[in-house]
């Protein structure tokens, strides 16, 4: 289970991805959260360890989303926009 400020994060990502179909930079990630860049980047280490998304390790902007948090289930936008519209 993620924390509140992972799932923020997490949930940040999604919605930025879900509208404009491109994955948010670094520097719109720190604005949204009010994280620093090495507290975002331990946070998407920690999504990578619990295989939420696949990351390189680089920029923000080359993430593969793969699960909701709390389930199992793969990601898919009609899944993922009820999981952000109910939670």
């Amino acid at each position: 289970m993620l924390q509140d400020s992972e799932r923020k994060l997490f949930r940040v990502i999604y919605n930025h991805f879900a509208q404009p179909r491109q994955m948010p930079n670094l520097s719109f990630l720190q604005r949204s959260t009010d994280k620093s860049k090495d507290q975002i980047q331990l946070s998407l280490n920690k999504f990578v360890e619990d295989e939420y998304i696949q990351w390189d390790g680089s920029d923000p902007l080359s993430i593969l989303m793969f699960k909701q948090p709390g389930t199992n289930k793969p990601l898919s936008v009609e899944d993922g926009s009820k999981y952000f519209t109910k939670h």
